[in-house]
């Protein structure tokens, strides 16, 4: 994610077991969602870029120590840029 610009870095808040955080890109965004008392965390990366899918998940599962996650890619239309979601739990 080397190549895109972080103009607002995450200001992670919580509640209770639930943590959540969002960074703004010059390219758009990404977030995470984190449910401590559930294991599971919810992370996407929405980009008006092209990016490495394949970088962000690692970089997403090295961070999170997932054991296991399930990749969600939707392409770009002409409209719009790609959502990406990643859930996974310890």
């Amino acid at each position: 994610m080397a190549d895109m610009l972080m103009l607002i870095p995450p200001n992670p808040m919580t509640i209770g077991t639930k943590l959540m955080a969002i960074a703004l890109l010059a390219e758009s965004h990404t977030s995470v969602h984190l449910d401590l008392s559930e294991m599971s965390l919810h992370a996407d990366l929405f980009s008006c870029k092209p990016f490495d899918l394949d970088a962000y998940a690692k970089l997403t599962q090295d961070t999170f120590r997932l054991k296991q996650y399930r990749r969600i890619f939707e392409p770009r239309s002409l409209f719009s840029a790609p959502p990406v979601h990643l859930v996974g739990g310890r």
